[in-house]
C-alpha cells in the first residue's frame, strides 16, 4: 500500500553511473535542491558500472567531499542497467523507488509533483516531463508501446511526414500549459518513480536487457499487473542528447533489444512481421548512408538488417 499525504515517505534513488562521474555530481546537487511539501526519506544508491579505478576513486572523492549522503556499489564488470538496478534494491525497504540517469537535471519540484501524481492516482509508475533549453516538450519522457504501426511508421519515414498518431512512436500531443496527467504506455528510465507495490509484482527489470526497451518490457509487465503508467506534466526535467557518433555506436544494441521485446511479447505472426519491418527499414538507411558515402554509417545498419533477419537471440553485450 502507498503511503498518505501525511505520512513519511522512504524513496530510494537509484543511480547506475558509467563513466559519467561529473554528472553524477551534478545530479546529487540537483537532488539537495529538491523541495519538498512532505516528510521524505531519501536514501541515494549509486551502481558503478564502469569497472574503472579512475572512476572508483571520483566517485569516492564525490562521496567523501560531497555534502550528499548517499551509498556506494561497485560491480567488477558492466552488468547492464536492469541487472545493475535490481542489485541496487536487493534487501531494501521502501515506499518508492525512483530511477535516474547520470545525465538528467532535475527541477526544484520535480520529486514532489511525481509523489504527487502517484499518491493521487495510485498508479504505481510515473514519470515527469522531458524538456529542452527554452522549457518546451521534447517528447522524450513517454512511448507508447511498439505496435506494427508505428514500427512500419519509423521504417518507412511515414512519421516524418504525417501528424497521425498511430505512426508515431512518441506523445507529441503534449503542449505546454496541460497540467493534467495523463495515461501512457511507457515511461523513460531517465526519469520513473515506481511504488514498492509495483516493483514487488513486477519483480524488477528483465536481465536479458542488458541497455535500452528494459522500462519498455517493465511498464508492459506493469499494465498487465494493473500498475497504470502516468506522465507528471508539472514534474519537469531535462534530460541530456547524446552525440551522433555515440547514437552510431549503440544502434546495434537499440536494436537487438527492440527484437528481444518483440520475441518476448508478440505471438508468432506478429513477431515475424516485426523483424521484418525492422530489416526493411535498416537496409533502407543502409542504402540511404551509402549514397551519401558514409559507409561507417551504412555498415552499422546493414548489421542492424542482418541481425534482424537472422532473429538472433544472444545476451546483449555494450560496444562502446
Amino acid at each position: 500500500m502507498q503511503p498518505s499525504k501525511t505520512e513519511s515517505i522512504s524513496i530510494l534513488v537509484v543511480i547506475i553511473n558509467y563513466f559519467s562521474h561529473e554528472l553524477v555530481n551534478s545530479l546529487l546537487t540537483s537532488l539537495a535542491q529538491q523541495k519538498y511539501q512532505r516528510d521524505i526519506k531519501l536514501r541515494i544508491v549509486c551502481t558503478d558500472n564502469s569497472a574503472n579505478s579512475i572512476e572508483h576513486e571520483a566517485l569516492r572523492t564525490i562521496q567523501v567531499e560531497g555534502s550528499h549522503d548517499f551509498e556506494l556499489a561497485f560491480q567488477t564488470e558492466n552488468i547492464g542497467f536492469g541487472s545493475a538496478v535490481n542489485m541496487s534494491t536487493q534487501g531494501r525497504q521502501f515506499d518508492f523507488l525512483w530511477l535516474l540517469n547520470p545525465d538528467v537535471s532535475l527541477f526544484p519540484n520535480t520529486l514532489d509533483e511525481l509523489l504527487t501524481v502517484s499518491l493521487d492516482r495510485r498508479n504505481g509508475v510515473t514519470g515527469g516531463l522531458t524538456v529542452s533549453d527554452d522549457l518546451k516538450p521534447d517528447y522524450r519522457h513517454a512511448w507508447p508501446a511498439p505496435t506494427l504501426l508505428n514500427t512500419i511508421g519509423w521504417a518507412f519515414g511515414i512519421k516524418r511526414i504525417s501528424s497521425n498518431p498511430v505512426w508515431h512512436d512518441s506523445y507529441r500531443y503534449h503542449r505546454l500549459g496541460d497540467d493534467l496527467p495523463y495515461r501512457v504506455d511507457n515511461i523513460s528510465g531517465c526519469c520513473m518513480l515506481i511504488s514498492y507495490d509495483a516493483w514487488c509484482s513486477t519483480q524488477g527489470f528483465d536481465e536479458d536487457f542488458f541497455l535500452y526497451s528494459e522500462e519498455i518490457d517493465l511498464c508492459q509487465r506493469a499494465r498487465s499487473l494493473g500498475h497504470q503508467p502516468y506522465v507528471a506534466p508539472n514534474a519537469k526535467l531535462s534530460h541530456r542528447i547524446h552525440s551522433n557518433d555515440v547514437g552510431l555506436a549503440r544502434l546495434p544494441l537499440v536494436y537487438s533489444s527492440k527484437l528481444l521485446y518483440a520475441h518476448k511479447h508478440l505471438s508468432g505472426p506478429l513477431r515475424v512481421s516485426f523483424r521484418t519491418i525492422i530489416a526493411a527499414g535498416a537496409l533502407l538507411r543502409s542504402a540511404a548512408e551509402l549514397l551519401r558515402g558514409k559507409k561507417d554509417r551504412a555498415r552499422t545498419w546493414w548489421g542492424v538488417a542482418t541481425n534482424a533477419c537472422l532473429a538472433k537471440r544472444l545476451r546483449n553485450e555494450e560496444r562502446e
